[in-house]
């Protein structure tokens, strides 16, 4: 799938803000894996309501195994 990003300037270089569809979210640790693979910066921006709610429920490990990719 495409991602679409919203690049911002700021001093220190660019920052990529993750812009999905209405209604798509970051479901799996693949799907932020291609986020962060095809993002046009070195910096990644990603709002809340992008993410799943199972996200940050530890119970899932959805978040442990995002970072540790």
């Amino acid at each position: 799938r495409v991602m679409r990003y919203i690049v911002h300037e700021s001093p220190k270089g660019s920052i990529a803000e993750l812009a999905p569809e209405a209604g798509e979210s970051l479901r799996e640790a693949g799907d932020f894996l291609d986020a962060m693979v095809s993002a046009p910066s070195a910096t990644l921006a990603l709002r809340a309501e992008h993410l799943p709610p199972e996200f940050l429920d530890l119970k899932t490990g959805l978040a442990g195994e995002v970072l540790q990719k």
